[in-house]
């Protein structure tokens, strides 16, 4: 996965950059947006793609500290133009794609690019495994809930093209791109059923916002949205569940798609870190796993205990501490070693290169262009 002519990063230009308004809460650290130029408006400004690259680039460079989330403003007026500009950098490029998680809301114009803590990860990817197990043991059942559990599979935290519609006339061919934290999907479904979301701490993710999307955008094929927000210190770690629904209104042929919240910001853990509300559990059906055209299988349940979820996050935790607190970490090998430089492969120093092969091919294209200016000969006016 993960956003504009304007950056809405540290690295912004101080006129372009957005500003919060007096409302907005310090844990929410969404930016307050200009209307896209996609709305019939003049985008705020020119796009800077010398400012886009530089603020991918941070993404990959080790001698700086890239935050975990980064917002960057990109109408998608601008938007072919930077998906341009980036593919001209290969390595750059396969980075973006191999190792950051990206979303794009093309009615906002907004690109968020997301590097998630250890703790992030460890602890998405823990509450994905406790669905999977189950999905697992059902898998061994000789019936037809058995061969439905053995198509689903866990599509990790790879990205979701969704189909979007909704009040705001955008490009049909920029489509809304998600990348859940992790999800479960049919082999033969267009779209997972099960989607995961994990905020942490302040990384401004509005999760009933995404279960919104995620579900209108899928046209329902989406059916529960499991969004899980870790904090500490001041807030309860908590639980939402959403699920699509469905209203007729009185003389409508069509049914209106809307969304139900389940489960609203239900602590598992409580500021001091104590686990609370443990029996209370997030439970999901079968057919929950895919669209309803191939979801013909009984209402099987697959359960996770709000207990369980506190000791998962209790453990991500100490993974992270464990890797990142230096020599009072985890436990490390204390033998002392040389240790023998590696030398560079020919399709490294390729990949390093790029840079230098689009400066070569600039100048090439100012020597073109200086040539042609000085075969120009301007028009000599005839005295009358």
């Amino acid at each position: 996965m993960a956003s504009p002519a304007s950056f809405s990063r540290d690295s912004f230009a101080e006129e372009t950059r957005p500003k919060l308004d007096s409302s907005t809460p310090p844990e929410n650290n969404s930016f307050l947006l200009t209307p896209p130029a996609s709305c019939g408006q003049e985008a705020t400004s020119d796009f800077d793609a010398d400012e886009w690259i530089r603020t991918l680039e941070g993404c990959r460079d080790a001698s700086t500290s890239c935050p975990s989330t980064t917002r960057i403003r990109v109408p998608s007026v601008h938007y072919p133009r930077a998906m341009g500009e980036l593919r001209r950098r290969p390595s750059l490029s396969g980075f973006i794609e191999d190792k950051v998680q990206w979303d794009y809301d093309s009615a906002s114009g907004i690109i968020t690019l997301r590097m998630p803590a250890p703790v992030h990860d460890v602890f998405s990817t823990s509450v994905a495994n406790e669905v999977h197990k189950q999905l697992q043991q059902i898998a061994t059942q000789r019936d037809k809930d058995g061969a439905f559990a053995g198509q689903i599979i866990n599509g990790g935290s790879s990205r979701i093209l969704l189909q979007k519609t909704g009040e705001w006339p955008t490009d049909p061919t920029i489509q809304l791109q998600r990348h859940p934290d992790a999800q479960f999907q049919h082999k033969q479904a267009a779209f997972p059923g099960v989607v995961l979301e994990v905020s942490y701490s302040q990384d401004g993710k509005n999760l009933k916002k995404l279960a919104w999307d995620y579900i209108l955008h899928s046209n329902g094929d989406i059916k529960a949205v499991i969004g899980l927000d870790i904090n500490h210190g001041v807030k309860p770690s908590t639980v939402s569940l959403w699920r699509p629904e469905y209203t007729r209104d009185e003389g409508d042929d069509l049914d209106t798609l809307g969304v139900r919240t389940e489960i609203s910001y239900r602590a598992f853990r409580s500021p001091n870190l104590d686990h609370v509300n443990g029996t209370d559990v997030i439970q999901l059906a079968l057919c929950d796993f895919t669209t309803d055209a191939l979801s013909d299988v009984s209402t099987a349940s697959i359960c996770i205990k709000f207990e369980r979820l506190a000791e998962l996050l209790d453990e991500a935790e100490e993974i992270q501490k464990a890797r990142e607190q230096g020599s009072d970490g985890g436990i490390r090998s204390k033998r002392t070693l040389k240790k023998r430089p590696r030398s560079s492969s020919p399709a490294e120093q390729i990949l390093s290169d790029d840079e230098l092969v689009f400066r070569i091919q600039e100048r090439e294209a100012l020597k073109q262009a200086d040539v042609k200016d000085r075969d120009f000969h301007p028009p000599v006016k005839r005295r009358s």
